[in-house]
């Protein structure tokens, strides 16, 4: 596994901050759901999350406080793109905590996980994506399985006729958990959120949104996101 070092890794940063900003996915939020308080509510108050973790990252990075050997992974939403950025030590310590091995998949069905817009953002990283480990992660924000890592790998595979891939097959839960900052955690569900207001049919309810579970997850940004009355 390649790591991508500090320059790169802050080249994923300004990504993040400026044509990836998650308040651009929030304005378009705004346009993808029904005018109901409900709905406008949530998005407000994701709103506010959102642009307080913002704050945050823009100090680390002020302060040079970003480590090198994160990996990011680049996702297409209804909204926009965005980097994620994984931790490869949180990933070795969670396969092994919860005894997670890879399993065998046919290269040309994986070539179907892959996002092909996806590939065109993943340019500045190509050395790194083609030698990551093959992450698929089965989410509800996708029709089929979505592959996070290693999609260049894939169609270089595919290309060389290769039959079989070790992938890790992963699922939302695991997913959050591999994440190494609180900004990539409160995107996701803040898209899983997003997708539960514009598809279901039946409103969800706010007990069953990610805004009133992601105490679970943001651990460190409890009392930051309290003092701001966020939550």
């Amino acid at each position: 596994m390649i790591n991508l070092d500090a320059s790169e890794i802050n080249a994923a940063f300004h990504m993040r901050l400026t044509e990836m900003d998650p308040m651009k996915h929030v304005n378009e939020a705004y346009k993808i759901v029904k005018n109901t308080v409900f709905n406008i509510d949530v998005i407000v108050k994701w709103r506010r999350i959102l642009k307080r973790l913002i704050e945050q990252e823009k100090l680390k990075l002020s302060n040079g406080s970003v480590p090198a050997g994160l990996h990011p992974m680049i996702a297409g939403f209804p909204t926009g793109f965005f980097a994620y950025l994984f931790d490869p030590k949180k990933f070795k310590s969670y396969l092994q905590d919860n005894s997670i091995q890879p399993i065998k998949l046919k290269t040309r069905t994986l070539l179907k996980y892959v996002d092909q817009q996806q590939l065109d953002p993943l340019h500045q990283f190509e050395e790194y994506d083609k030698h990551a480990p093959v992450i698929v992660l089965e989410s509800n924000l996708f029709n089929q399985p979505f592959c996070i890592s290693g999609n260049l790998k894939i169609v270089e595979s595919y290309k060389a006729n290769k039959g079989n891939m070790s992938v890790y097959y992963l699922f939302p839960m695991d997913y959050l958990h591999l994440m190494y900052d609180p900004l990539s955690m409160a995107m996701h569900m803040f898209h899983l959120d997003l997708q539960q207001l514009t598809e279901q049919v039946i409103p969800p309810k706010f007990e069953e949104l990610y805004l009133n579970n992601m105490d679970n997850y943001l651990i460190d940004e409890r009392q930051s996101l309290s003092d701001e009355g966020i939550r």
